[in-house]
């Protein structure tokens, strides 16, 4: 039996959530940032209880800025140092189970071609638009990872818990989430590799082209798979030209969808 103390404590939890939920956004304020200088080829960023964004400038060199709610806010960890063509950024605050991204850490990248981009969340939201980087790859605890327009040779996201979207990025992809849908939208499928998969979530995937030369393999284990119209429960299998270029999608507990936008 759970006792009137517990039962009192899980609904005042299950109150401040919700309150929390509902309080209206409000507009973030700089409250530090740090320039760096051009001479950049690869970042390592580590952050806990900070969402992290990743976009291009157009200038020589770069910054770090750091937002918060309130410009009174201070981090517990936070850092920005350049080591033999490595930034390395830190920004690290204690458990906020309650709003992650009050704090988000925005890195502005001088425009050209990266080595590497490699992000360690803790808790937190992960973002990155319009990126020219050779490797990518986000580990995620808890919280959605966003990439639009990235090139690369090789794109590396996964979460625990969270959401992942690609919008046109290039390269071979590895997405995967224990609990979350994943989004997929690309201007062709037949160029790299992909694979896509999550414990407890939908996988949806546009394509503005017919696959020439790719194979889809799609996987559910409860829920329904469409491939360009082709509809089936679990397993469902797609192939066009050689097939050279495998797209494989796999989810525990939701459907699958493949559709030409």
């Amino acid at each position: 039996m759970i006792s009137l103390k517990k039962l009192l404590f899980l609904a005042l939890l299950l109150l401040l959530v919700v309150v929390a939920g509902c309080r209206p956004e409000q507009k973030r304020v700089v409250i530090d940032e740090i320039p760096f200088p051009g001479e950049v080829n690869s970042i390592l960023v580590d952050a806990s209880n900070v969402g992290v964004e990743v976009f291009p400038v157009n200038d020589k060199t770069g910054v770090v800025k750091l937002y918060a709610e309130k410009s009174s806010s201070t981090l517990d960890i936070f850092s920005v140092e350049v080591e033999e063509a490595t930034l390395m950024v830190e920004a690290k605050k204690g458990s906020s189970f309650l709003n992650p991204n009050n704090f988000i850490v925005r890195i502005l990248l001088p425009v050209k071609e990266y080595t590497s981009l490699k992000v360690k969340e803790d808790n937190g939201s992960v973002q990155l638009n319009n990126l020219k980087v050779e490797k990518v790859e986000i580990n995620n605890d808890n919280g959605a990872i966003t990439m639009k327009s990235i090139t690369a040779a090789d794109v590396s996201a996964e979460t625990k818990n969270g959401e992942l979207l690609f919008v046109d990025v290039s390269g071979i992809i590895r997405g995967r989430t224990g609990n979350g849908q994943i989004r997929l939208s690309a201007e062709r499928l037949d160029r790299w590799p992909i694979n896509l998969s999550t414990g407890n979530g939908n996988i949806l995937v546009c394509t503005a082209r017919m696959p020439a030369n790719a194979t889809i393999d799609a996987q559910s284990s409860l829920g329904e798979i469409n491939i360009f119209g082709s509809r089936s429960s679990r397993t469902g299998k797609w192939t066009d030209g050689d097939g050279e270029n495998l797209i494989s999608l796999w989810t525990g507990n939701g459907s699958i969808k493949v559709e030409r936008r």
